[in-house]
């Protein structure tokens, strides 16, 4: 298995991502472009993002965005796995369904992704979560 760099998903490159923009000051007015650079800045490439944002308005958001697609056809799914999984640690009563969220994200993007090549941005938390979680890595999918 290859391993791509953090900051480059084996599916298809850099992600399509906006300029940077200001900080969101109307949560009502929070875009999933928005919440994707904010994701890749903090926790891929582990910057200060661009623009500041309300995490678990963010969180809203993809619940939202979800309820109407399936992840299984979206390969930006990432994101919100990404997102759910950082949250699961800040926010300790609800780190079990977070991470079960996280996990479902992350299961449907590596169903999407190259079977020859890993991620770390998503493998790396996608162990920790089978073991946070006590799944067994061969009943993990």
């Amino acid at each position: 298995m290859t391993h791509p760099s953090a900051g480059n998903p084996p599916s298809g490159g850099l992600p399509n991502r906006p300029h940077a923009s200001a900080g969101v000051s109307d949560p009502s007015q929070l875009t999933l472009e928005q919440i994707q650079e904010y994701v890749w800045s903090r926790y891929v490439n582990h910057d200060a993002p661009a623009a500041a944002l309300d995490e678990d308005q963010a969180l809203e958001f993809f619940e939202a965005h979800y309820a109407t697609r399936p992840m299984a056809t979206d390969a930006d799914c990432y994101y919100y796995g990404i997102l759910a999984f950082e949250r699961s640690f800040a926010n300790p009563a609800q780190q079990g369904p977070l991470l079960e969220r996280a996990l479902e994200a992350f299961r449907a993007y590596r169903h999407q992704a190259s079977t020859d090549s890993a991620w770390e941005a998503v493998e790396d938390r996608y162990e920790e979560i089978l073991s946070v979680l006590g799944i067994a890595p061969e009943a993990a999918l």
